[in-house]
């Protein structure tokens, strides 16, 4: 699972560089291990964003649409279940963090790095 906040994101300052290995790794991720990817969720997207994505999905092979579920803001999460329930799948409502409808406190999370990191 992949969570992308896009909480005051804007295109202009996106790091290119970031965006350009990220992709190269999710795709040989995918073309080696593609069971390790369940889906990416991207919260707080702009309104336009999710309906480009609507406009676009279909010129995406299936398996690819289907790991790719926009969000919306926490407010509009805790009025539909089925938005919650989508992410359920992957991580209990006690692990998630607050600011994505759940009731882990810690922030910011770990990271896998941080298990590995010398004193």
């Amino acid at each position: 699972m992949k969570i992308i906040d896009m909480t005051n994101m804007q295109l202009l300052k996106m790091n290119r560089t970031y965006v350009k290995r990220d992709a190269a790794a999710s795709k040989a991720y995918e073309v080696f291990y593609p069971q390790l990817l369940g889906t990416m969720f991207i919260f707080n997207s702009p309104g336009w964003l999710s309906g480009f994505w609507i406009l676009v999905r279909s010129f995406f092979p299936k398996r690819v649409a289907e790991k790719i579920v926009f969000l919306p803001s926490l407010s509009k999460m805790k009025k539909s279940k089925k938005d919650f329930e989508s992410i359920s799948r992957y991580i209990s409502e006690e692990h998630l963090p607050e600011k994505y409808g759940g009731m882990n406190k810690t922030w910011p999370l770990l990271h896998a790095g941080s298990h590995f990191l010398q004193d």
